[in-house]
């Protein structure tokens, strides 16, 4: 039992138990309490399997860090002081459950705003979203990033450093404060979902558990915050309406499937209503951002419906994307839902007034808008596509790509 119930708790406790102690102690005590947590699974992993798992097996694993936490305090002069003091006002477990979750859960989003705070680079805030927030080992996260630990451990360290250097402390920002920094924490939480759900870095391209991670994470937001900004429940949405789609992105042995060829009775209805659901209650006031916008794209593709005026929709919805904030992407995807509505001619008269940089995604959508005009042209515009793809599984899908359209 305890084969499968350590790690199942790593990943949901984890990070409770880390933000708990570095609500007693600062930020200045993250990679402290990220090592106590650690230490204290390893424990669990010593202990159970000879002595028997605990008939509480979370509260355990709490008492466990808060001495391990004293021992290190005892030890250590610095926090000697100041330490003891703290962790006498942790609620016990056994005896005030609710006063300790409630604990916890506001640790767990004052270190949401401390992870994903700017004076970090956007890779170091997803790194330490990963291991603070989501319970990700130094491991699993060095194999998201195609990285070793090294690379790791240094990205956390210096990204510790930063918010020391810039006297952060675990607590919500004031009021002042807080709308500035709510975006920087959606763009991290944005991004760490992004990696999740198309990984440039990561052989398997597709990443469930970092979609499920920002998932929860920005439940937690929503939780907190409610209606006081529509962009986070807009941001929701957009992750419901891709996760929807998740499961008919792959087949049977993990290959990727163009969504033209994508299954549609594999769609989960589920995450398309909650995501409907999400997107109307983020509908409110007179503005809107980034994500109320990629959130009504992602509705549109969950709609199977291959009409003309469902493209001429997601064209106006890139048209007012592109306005918001220009990008390359962007632009590709706004060029193929400008190809589905006035054709592909049209589509490359268009490109050829802007200066794309090289991708597998631009030679990709120019092999495809090729093709009914110039075949040659066509080819090598896929071959440089897979020249570009940074994975086996872009290769080969790309590869399929010209295959198919070969033998028609």
């Amino acid at each position: 039992m305890e084969a499968a119930l350590i790690p199942h708790l790593f990943r949901t406790e984890f990070a409770k138990i880390s933000a708990l102690l570095c609500n007693k102690f600062g930020v200045e005590f993250m990679a402290d309490a990220d090592d106590i947590t650690s230490d204290t699974f390893v424990a669990a992993l010593e202990s159970w399997p000879y002595n028997g798992v605990p008939d509480n097996p979370a509260g355990w694993l709490y008492k466990v860090a808060i001495n391990k936490a004293l021992n290190l305090i005892n030890r250590n002069k610095h926090w000697k002081e100041k330490g003891r003091a703290e962790l006498m006002t942790v609620p016990q477990v056994d005896e005030q459950e609710q006063d300790l979750s409630q604990l916890i859960s506001d640790s767990q989003l004052q270190m949401i705003f401390v992870c994903c705070h700017p004076c970090n680079p956007p890779e170091a805030q997803i790194a330490l979203a990963l291991r603070t927030l989501c319970g990700f080992g130094i491991d699993e996260i060095a194999t998201a990033f195609i990285t070793n630990k090294e690379v790791i451990n240094k990205r956390l360290y210096r990204a510790r450093l930063q918010l020391r250097d810039a006297g952060q402390h675990l607590a919500l920002p004031d009021d002042t404060a807080l709308g500035s920094r709510i975006d920087n924490v959606l763009t991290t939480l944005y991004l760490l979902y992004s990696e999740g759900y198309y990984s440039e870095h990561h052989p398997d391209v597709i990443r469930e558990d970092l979609c499920r991670e920002a998932m929860r994470l920005n439940q937690m937001l929503i939780e907190a915050f409610n209606d006081q900004y529509p962009k986070v429940k807009a941001l929701m949405a957009l992750m419901h309406f891709q996760y929807a789609r998740i499961k008919a992105r792959t087949g049977r042995m993990g290959e990727l499937i163009l969504y033209k060829d994508q299954d549609i009775n594999q769609w989960d209805t589920f995450h398309i209503s909650e995501g409907t659901r999400l997107l109307h209650q983020s509908s409110t006031g007179d503005t809107y951002s980034r994500f109320h916008l990629e959130a009504t794209i992602a509705a549109m593709y969950c709609q199977p419906d291959p009409s003309l005026a469902k493209w001429t929709t997601i064209l106006h919805l890139y048209d007012l994307l592109y306005q918001l904030m220009p990008s390359d992407l962007i632009l590709l995807n706004k060029m193929y839902a400008y190809a589905r509505v006035h054709g592909n001619d049209a589509a490359l008269l268009q490109l050829s007034h802007y200066n794309i940089p090289d991708s597998q995604f631009k030679w990709a959508l120019l092999g495809n808008l090729y093709f009914d005009s110039d075949v040659a042209k066509s080819m090598v515009c896929f071959q440089k596509a897979i020249k570009l793809a940074k994975t086996d599984k872009e290769k080969k899908l790309l590869d399929s790509v010209i295959k198919d359209l070969y033998s028609i």
